[in-house]
């Protein structure tokens, strides 16, 4: 199972389309956790598709969701986008953040990395999460990002987020009620 902390980037996305940033906690940002062992292998047993715990902000993903899987993919094949809009003098551009895998052992979280620059293969940037279950990363580290290894991309014009693949999907179905 994957895990998502939904938060600061969720709340600032569903103002942007229309939702309430009160359904997230103020202070942290959208991440997953997977374990290493595989579907199925976290303490978290459920077989509903999300499962919602700590006041709202924890979403558990099955690894190799299809949705999600597809939203990485339409991410990375829109790189270049988000690589020219962070590189553009656009005032009302805002927000840029690229999601990416951080291991500690066998436990892995999908978290947001902001305040980036590009120097022409790979990003850096400060960590824009608090770790969940990872222990050798904190919030405001400095850390790289490969280009490779980027699972989602967004920022802001005016209300409009641009990107945010995976976070649309989680929108979606946190509209539904999954």
């Amino acid at each position: 199972m994957k895990r998502t902390v939904m938060g600061i980037v969720l709340a600032a996305a569903l103002a942007a389309c229309g939702g309430s940033a009160a359904e997230t906690t103020a202070g942290a940002s959208t991440n997953e956790r997977a374990s290493a062992g595989g579907e199925g292998s976290s303490a978290n047993t459920s077989d509903a598709p999300i499962d919602e715990v700590a006041a709202g902000n924890v979403v558990d993903v099955a690894q190799g969701d299809p949705e999600l899987v597809a939203a990485t993919g339409q991410a990375q094949s829109t790189l270049d986008e988000f690589i020219a809009a962070l590189g553009a003098v656009d005032p009302s551009a805002r927000g840029h953040a690229v999601k990416t895998t951080f291991r500690d052992g066998a436990i892995g979280e999908h978290m947001w990395v902001g305040q980036l620059r590009w120097d022409g293969e790979r990003f850096h940037g400060v960590l824009d999460n608090d770790p969940v279950d990872v222990r050798n990363v904190r919030r405001g580290d400095a850390v790289v990002v490969e280009r490779a290894d980027v699972e989602d991309w967004l920022y802001f014009v005016g209300q409009e987020m641009r990107g945010g693949f995976t976070v649309r999907v989680l929108m979606e179905r946190r509209a539904r009620g999954e």
